[in-house]
Order: C-alpha cells, then structure tokens, then sequence
C-alpha cells in the first residue's frame, strides 16, 4: 500500500507532538522534584512554606538558602570545590547519584560485590577479596570459649535505602531523626556538664540537610532497587526478648482514646521503635480493676490495638500489621494496689516488648 505525502507528513508531525509531549512531561517532572528539594530544605531550615505564594519566591528563598550554607563552608574553612560538580539548581554532588548507583551494582552483581572486595584488600592492605567478602556477608565463628558468635556482616545503601532512611519515602519515619535525638538525648543526660552551653548537642534541624539526597534522586533517570527492610512472619513466636518496658500511657478514662499527654508519650515511643527497626514488637495491655473482668480485657485490648494503630498512622513504612503481637491481661497482672488512685494509675499501662526473630 502506497503511503502518500500527505500522510508522511501527518506522521512526522505526530512525531514532533509525541517529542513535544515528552519533553513537556520531563519538563513538569523536574520541576515537581524541585519544588520538593526546596520545600525540604526550607522546612528543614524552619521556615514556614506558607508564606511563599509562589514557585518564584520558593526559588529565591531557596538560592538564599543555599548562599547563605556556601557562606557558612567557607567561613568553617571547608572547601566546597572539592565536594565534586553539582547540580545548580539542586545543590547535588555529583558523587552522591553516582555511589546510589554503584550501591546498586554491589546488590544486584555478585561480581561486582567480588571486584569491591579485592578493592578494600588492597586499599587497606589487609588480606584478600575473598577474606573482606566473607566478612561482609557475615558469618559465624567459634570464639575462644567456644562459643558460636556473629562476626561481620554489612550493607551498602543505594538512593532508596537513603531515602528511607530520612523518611523522604511516602509513610516512612526519619530514622536519622529519631536516632540522633534519641541518643543526644541519652548522652545529655549521662553527661550534663560535657553537653551544655557552647557544647550543647544541636538541634537535628541545624545539622540534616536532605536537599542533596533529593537532588540526586532528580538527577537519576531509575530510583533502583527496593530499600532493605527488615520481614517479619505474622504467624508464631518471636524470639529473644531484647527490651522490655512499661510505658504509662495517658487514655481518655473507659476510653482507648489518647489524652493530650497520651499523644505526647506516643511520639517518644514512636522514635524508640523506630531506631530498633528489626525487632518484633508486642503490645501487652493491662488496665486498673475499675469495672468488670470482661470490660477490663476489652479495654485493654483496645488500648494495644490503638498504640499499634497510631503507630501505623504515623509511619506505615517502619510498621507493618506482622511486626506487631497484641495481648490483653486487664487487671489480672497489677504492678500496685489498686485501693489508691495512685496505685491505679500505674496499673493503667502498656507494656512494650522488643524481640528478636529467632
């Protein structure tokens, strides 16, 4: 069949509408992950993203930001021409993209992951490949006492892994967050007169800059293998205990309904399991002997059950139906006497365990 000039024609203008398309659709695309890296970075630098009415004034915000940080390096004495070229509009070292992607090699390549280990052989000039390979797999040796004990085992992170990481994925927690608050905190407090003043420990707002980690997730063309996240069977026993705890949770009385303190609590327990993000975790509820047997289980089982369901509200990602086991005691395991108000008050609680897998 004979295709005619007409026809050759409306085919190359197809052509150049689909070409049009495609760029106006990358164009778009850019511009929503932009808006992203500066929204981040200005909310990370305590601004408040309603006071800008437009992209353009996000984008002079934003470039005054990222002056004001180059003036920061350079009075700190860093070198910023060393950190690698950028993105300018994202701020991105080019090395960052470019280890997500190598990260991706050493999982996916078996090869890949040999090649590395004979490169940290002779980098550190220690060994062989194949000695740093075994050792980054993991394995398990008889010590001296004749104990069978885990050596090694170590991970690379590719750009989800980082993304994860600093919650920057949709329903994950900032674990970088929670993990340097929460032992800031431990160290300010075993160690008040080394941590203050001058010395203080900073907030994490004035330390964590995720603008770069989104840059580089603009500048890859495929986000690369699914994060590693720890699996749990939703189905029998969890194993060692590693942590036990009774958190004195605040509930609205009769109700499985959190009081404002309640809420309050629920954030510092969210950061602890967060951190301890490979660990069972098991609800135990128990109530004071106000009401009936029956009620009493009830009340407690709803009260587990709305720990775990706050939990999964604020962070889905970090915590999944299978990571929880609920249990309901009611007042059959009281820590006081319940005759005083005060007794009774301790009785109310939530008790929190952390377990292993095997």
């Amino acid at each position: 069949m004979k295709i005619t000039p007409l026809e050759i024609r409306q085919k190359q203008f197809e052509r150049v509408l689909r070409g049009w398309e495609a760029e106006r659709q990358a164009r778009i695309k850019r511009d929503i992950e932009k808006h992203k890296v500066m929204s981040q970075a200005l909310y990370d630098d305590g601004k408040d993203l309603e006071d800008y009415n437009s992209f353009a004034e996000l984008t002079e915000a934003y470039e005054e930001l990222l002056a004001r940080r180059a003036a920061n390096r350079e009075e700190s004495g860093e070198i910023v021409q060393n950190r690698g070229e950028s993105n300018p509009s994202l701020g991105a070292p080019a090395p960052l993209p470019a280890s997500f992607e190598a990260a991706d090699q050493l999982k996916a390549y078996p090869e890949a992951l040999k090649r590395a280990a004979a490169i940290s052989a002779k980098v550190y000039n220690e060994q062989n490949g194949e000695y740093w390979l075994k050792y980054y797999q993991g394995t398990r040796e008889q010590d001296k006492t004749g104990n069978m004990v885990e050596l090694g085992g170590s991970a690379v992170n590719n750009l989800n892994d980082n993304l994860l990481l600093f919650g920057l994925q949709p329903g994950a927690n900032n674990n970088f967050r929670s993990t340097y608050t929460v032992f800031g905190n431990i160290a300010t407090q075993q160690y008040p007169a080394l941590f203050k003043d001058a010395n203080k420990i900073p907030d994490v707002k004035e330390i964590l800059d995720t603008s770069y980690v989104l840059g580089a997730s603009s500048m890859l063309s495929q986000t690369g293998a699914e994060a590693d996240v720890a699996s749990f069977s939703s189905s029998g026993d969890t194993g060692t205990v590693v942590s036990k705890r009774d958190w004195s949770i605040e509930f609205d009385t009769g109700k499985a309904s959190f009081t404002s303190d309640g809420e309050r609590k629920m954030y510092e327990i969210k950061e602890d399991l967060a951190i301890a993000a490979a660990l069972f975790v098991t609800l135990n509820g128990h109530t004071d002997n106000t009401g009936t047997r029956e009620g009493n289980m009830d009340l407690a089982e709803r009260r587990a059950q709305a720990v775990r369901d706050w939990l999964q509200r604020k962070a889905p990602a970090n915590f999944p139906d299978s990571r929880f086991r609920i249990h309901a005691y009611g007042d059959s395991k009281p820590l006081a006497s319940n005759a005083t108000a005060e007794g009774r008050a301790k009785n109310r609680r939530v008790e929190i365990i952390l377990s292993g897998k095997e």
